[in-house]
């Protein structure tokens, strides 16, 4: 009868599976130097239009650099360079794959070397223009009892840490295997569940069968922006009592992705 308590392969146990659900391994380093800038400046002044009507004008210019790294331990994929690229044949091809201008490991030639240590491919947005606009009336000429607030403002969000977090294992500086029961697995036992060498450091070519895979910051990073509008109407009912009704709304577009690519498939 078989049995999945024993330290025992496919062939030994008697069933289609090893004992051995998933083995992994990892080596090398994860030492990343990240670095962003943030920069930004603005103008912000209120208009009096007469005693019941104010503006409140104002423009906020952001530099987010995006993510880099600073000592050379960051490679990646220009997944448009893979697609664009013929199949993979069994010699290998390391079509795609970039190394930084600066680097602790030798960049093979065939890699493309990226012009920047950035771990997205597009340059600084120059573009986080976000115009604020701010408004307060009092409808009623001859009282202040009751007052109409609104606003309007476009706001861009600095890099996302959390998510460019995801590259420290990048390839080739620490490489990893996970095998599981549809991978070379039905045979493994407790005693030696794992016997695939590491080799980090190396850079490994892209075949039918590599099985490779990346994790990656996408190409097009941009500041993630939002949209935000607020109408506020406020009026006193009572001398202590104030009743307020408001609504708000908010848009976005361009936040930070991390794609994890199966370099096979490319």
């Amino acid at each position: 009868m078989p049995t999945f308590f024993w330290e025992e392969s496919a062939a030994q146990n008697g069933s289609p599976y090893s004992n051995v659900f998933t083995s992994g391994a990892a080596q090398g380093t994860y030492y990343k130097g990240y670095r962003a800038r943030e920069m930004a400046s603005f103008v912000q002044d209120d208009f009096k239009v007469n005693t019941r009507l104010t503006f409140n004008l104002g423009v906020r210019w952001e530099i987010n650099t995006g993510v880099s790294e600073a000592f050379g331990n960051m490679s990646g994929l220009a997944t448009a360079l893979i697609r664009s690229s013929p199949p993979p044949t069994a010699a290998g091809t390391f079509a795609g794959s970039w190394c930084p201008p600066i680097i602790r490991i030798n960049c093979r030639m065939a890699l493309l070397v990226w012009g920047t240590t950035r771990s997205a491919g597009t340059a600084t947005p120059l573009h986080n223009v976000g115009p604020r606009f701010g408004f307060a009336w009092q409808p009623l000429s001859k009282s202040s009892s009751l007052v109409v607030r609104g606003g309007w403002g476009v706001f861009y969000s600095v890099p996302n840490g959390n998510s460019v977090l995801q590259t420290l294992g990048g390839y080739p500086f620490r490489l990893a295997r996970v095998s599981d029961r549809d991978f070379g697995m039905r045979q493994r036992r407790f005693q030696v569940p794992f016997t695939v060498p590491l080799t980090p450091g190396v850079w490994t070519p892209r075949t039918p069968t590599s099985q490779l895979s990346e994790t990656l910051v996408a190409a097009n990073y941009d500041s993630p922006m939002t949209q935000q509008f607020s109408l506020d109407l406020q009026g006193q009912v009572l001398p202590s009592t104030v009743l307020e009704l408001a609504y708000g709304r908010h848009s976005g577009y361009a936040a930070l992705g991390i794609a994890r690519a199966e370099m096979k498939r490319f």
